[in-house]
């Protein structure tokens, strides 16, 4: 194999001073750095981990992507249905402050507000635990 390494003219000139301080070739240093590297490396290349499939796989194959799209839409079919549509959760605060165009609402909460809707949001005040608007 042949190794093309470019060098800058500074490196060049680092790299021939201390082969010629060592009494040898800049090829003869480069070769004793590579033979250092070698004799650290581990003999066989290093086999690649199996992931959890892969360990699994003697057991049965896996599901194809499609039945896992089925499974997943058998699964929320339906999901959903029988709930109120919630775009959000915001205090009271939050929401007069967006129907006066207070400033101390931020400018994402202004615009996921305005894009959701106050109808759909779903607020929280002390005098309710929870109550729907809609």
């Amino acid at each position: 194999m042949t190794i093309t390494l470019p060098l800058q003219p500074r490196e060049e000139a680092r790299l021939i001073a201390a082969a010629q301080a060592k009494g040898l070739s800049a090829e003869a240093l480069v070769r004793e750095a590579v033979d250092k590297i070698l004799a650290e490396a581990p003999d066989s290349p290093v086999q690649p981990k199996k992931s959890a499939f892969g360990l699994l796989a003697k057991y049965s194959p896996g599901p194809t992507e499609k039945e896992i799209e089925e499974n997943r839409r058998e699964i929320l079919r339906g999901f959903g249905e029988d709930l109120p549509c919630v775009g959000g959760v915001a205090d009271t605060h939050a929401a007069l402050w967006y129907l006066h165009e207070n400033l101390r609402l931020s400018v994402t909460a202004r615009i996921f507000i305005g894009y959701a809707g106050l109808h759909s949001l779903v607020r929280i005040t002390a005098s309710n635990a929870f109550q729907v608007n809609g």
